[in-house]
């Protein structure tokens, strides 16, 4: 685990086990280790640890966080959506201590990050009997994210638009995963549908063979911008 070593009005935040230098950050930065953070959320009662990875060579850990007792929200009929929750804890101070809502919608597993923005964490509370109160709180605002954005999603399974259009102002993926989700959909299909195929392929075809994992919840945020789609409008001259 890292521990940091002064320079002038810098520091360096180092890995204990290999020595490599993480990042160098400024000297009133204030660091949460790792392992402070995992232990944390290994204790709260209501949650379970699914998954642990680490990116960007240790600057990022990301915890993928369920709850003991699973609950389903209803997206629509036989369309259920499980919460989660992801910790990410920054050392580069870029994002720092922060929680993002997440999901997995049941009928295709399909792997999906919230709409609203990631809480972050008063890092203040840090070393004090309220930090992991605080977490767990912003654990459990983000698997609520889904529950005040419900009708907006529904709204968006009513807006049907020209597929061709939508992708190719959202065409952030490779080629071949275009060419895929067009030829999965037809000419006009809703908003919801599109998007449910950007994220199969972000689920599916990228997450499945990657060995970078960091670049996912970025796919899958720029996905749900396809919820917001509206038409270019075009002006007719004189």
């Amino acid at each position: 685990f890292p521990y940091t070593t002064l320079f002038r009005s810098y520091k360096a935040i180092v890995d204990k086990t290999t020595m490599n230098t993480l990042c160098i950050v400024r000297n009133n930065s204030h660091i949460i280790q790792n392992k402070t953070v995992y232990e944390e959320i290994k204790n709260l009662e209501k949650y379970n640890i699914k998954k642990t990875m680490l990116l960007r060579n240790g600057i990022v850990m990301v915890v993928e966080v369920t709850e003991k007792e699973p609950r389903l929200i209803e997206l629509f009929p036989k369309d259920d959506l499980e919460p989660v929750a992801y910790v990410m804890n920054v050392y580069d101070k870029s994002r720092g201590l922060s929680v993002l809502g997440g999901g997995f919608r049941l009928v295709c597993t399909n792997q999906l990050t919230a709409l609203e923005r990631s809480k972050r964490m008063n890092v203040d509370a840090y070393g004090t009997s309220q930090f992991g109160g605080e977490l767990g709180e912003l654990i459990e605002q983000g698997m609520n994210a889904w529950i005040d954005t419900i009708d907006f999603i529904k709204e968006a399974n009513e807006k049907v638009f020209s597929v061709k259009d939508v992708v190719q102002k959202h065409s952030f993926l490779p080629k071949k995963h275009i060419e895929k989700i067009v030829g999965n959909l037809h000419d006009q299909e809703s908003l919801y549908n599109i998007w449910n195929e950007y994220t199969k392929t972000i689920t599916h075809d990228i997450y499945a063979v990657a060995t970078n994992h960091e670049p996912i919840m970025q796919m899958q945020k720029r996905a749900n911008k396809i919820l917001y789609y509206e038409p270019e409008l075009t002006v007719k001259e004189d």
